[in-house]
């Protein structure tokens, strides 16, 4: 009996073992090909990942690539003068980083050859503001020849209608050559300094008519004389900013010294009973100031650029035979536009013109002390490198007031002192 059930326990263990075997191998199959297949999944979706990674990576490299190059292009535009520059001349954008370039007002959708071309042009007019931290020395030239006794200097009135009337002359003419050195400095990022060093050389040639009894007496006489000019100081800001049709706005302050030599100390001898002058002025001698606005908007390739202002040449008391004078104040306004010619280059056209009201003497109206000068200039710039331009333009007078031939010549060169 024992062993009967032996048997029949060992049958069913053979029988359960040959069924579960089968089995068992097929699972271990299963299972083997379900980790193969999951490897393979794995090595797909890394690959895919790897692609997607280089391909984000790509793009963050183009973008970083845009940026550097938008930003080192924006460095440049803000480092190159022209001039100085003056303005600001800047024309008045605040770079978040350090800037390397005084920058036209207005001008931040600009193309590039607008942007660079008219910053020498527009620094002349005021129109263009440097950055804070940086300097602009502006060395210049300026030559004027006139054919009227009563003159003028920046809007200030160069008062010689007491001096040359107390001479009796037919004809006057006057050559003028003025050496400056204008310092501009970026206080603010929308604030500008400047001040303006004058050296001048004069020489006056008159004619004189025939004295009584028809003899002459010297009938032309010629001086010259040379010395340091008024120092003139001056604050910009940018008040608005240019936006759409909306033009930057800039407002100029300006103040005049006495520096000049005086008009009304002059050291003179006697020639045949008259006194003469043996040296000239090369200032008003009367303190000024002046303020105005400027404005600028840029129709690429053309900018266009305009502004008034008024000067007060203030009254004094000189004593002596002149007693109290009081030269006229004077109205000026100014049209214009340039025109980029390329990234480097470009021309400008204006036109000024300046109103002077009657000068006084005790009271007294002179006579033919007005003025009403209107002048044409043609000018042009070019940007030898970020830092250094040139300028030049030529004037010529539109009324018998004006003078009768200008020219200038700049050269703008900016410094970072931070």
């Amino acid at each position: 009996m024992p062993n009967r059930q032996a048997a029949v326990w060992m049958a069913a263990v053979l029988f359960v073992a040959c069924f579960s075997l089968p089995q068992g191998l097929d699972a271990r199959e299963q299972r083997a090909a379900s980790l193969e297949a999951l490897e393979k999944r794995i090595q797909e979706l890394q690959r895919n990942y790897e692609r997607q990674i280089q391909e984000l990576r790509r793009q963050l490299e183009e973008l970083r690539s845009q940026s550097a190059s938008e930003g080192k292009s924006s460095r440049e535009r803000q480092a190159e003068v022209s001039g100085s520059g003056e303005g600001k001349e800047r024309t008045g954008e605040t770079a978040e980083a350090k800037p390397t370039k005084p920058q036209v007002v207005g001008t931040e959708k600009r193309p590039e050859k607008v942007r660079t071309a008219a910053e020498a042009i527009l620094a002349e007019r005021r129109g263009v503001l440097l950055p804070k931290g940086f300097l602009t020395v502006e060395p210049s030239i300026n030559y004027s020849h006139f054919s009227r006794n009563l003159i003028t200097i920046s809007g200030f009135t160069l008062f010689e209608a007491i001096v040359i009337g107390r001479i009796q002359v037919e004809e006057v003419e006057r050559d003028i050559l003025t050496g400056a050195l204008t310092f501009r400095y970026g206080l603010l990022d929308d604030l500008q300094l400047d001040v303006k060093f004058p050296y001048l050389y004069r020489r006056d040639r008159m004619v004189r008519p025939t004295a009584t009894g028809g003899t002459i007496i010297e009938p032309v006489r010629v001086i010259d004389d040379r010395g340091l000019g008024d120092i003139e100081g001056g604050i910009n800001f940018h008040l608005l900013h240019g936006r759409r049709w909306w033009p930057d706005v800039i407002i100029n302050v300006r103040g005049k010294s006495r520096t000049g030599k005086d008009p009304y100390d002059l050291d003179t001898e006697t020639v045949g009973g008259q006194e003469l002058p043996t040296e000239l002025p090369t200032g008003t001698g009367h303190y000024g100031f002046s303020s105005g606005l400027t404005l600028i908007k840029a129709a690429d390739p053309v900018v266009f650029f305009g502004g008034i202002s008024y000067y007060w040449n203030f009254e004094r008391d000189v004593g002596g035979d002149f007693g109290k004078v009081d030269p006229g104040d004077s109205f000026e306004y100014i049209l214009g536009m340039a025109v980029a010619l390329s990234e480097k280059a470009a021309l400008n056209l204006s036109f000024q013109n300046i109103f002077t009201w009657t000068t006084t003497q005790n009271g007294i109206e002179l006579p033919e002390s007005e003025l009403n000068a209107a002048s044409l200039f043609v000018g042009a710039s070019y940007s030898i490198s970020r830092y250094f331009s040139l300028y030049g333009s030529v004037g010529v007078g539109l009324t018998n007031d004006s003078p009768d031939f200008q020219f200038q010549f700049t050269v703008p060169i900016t410094f970072s002192l931070f």
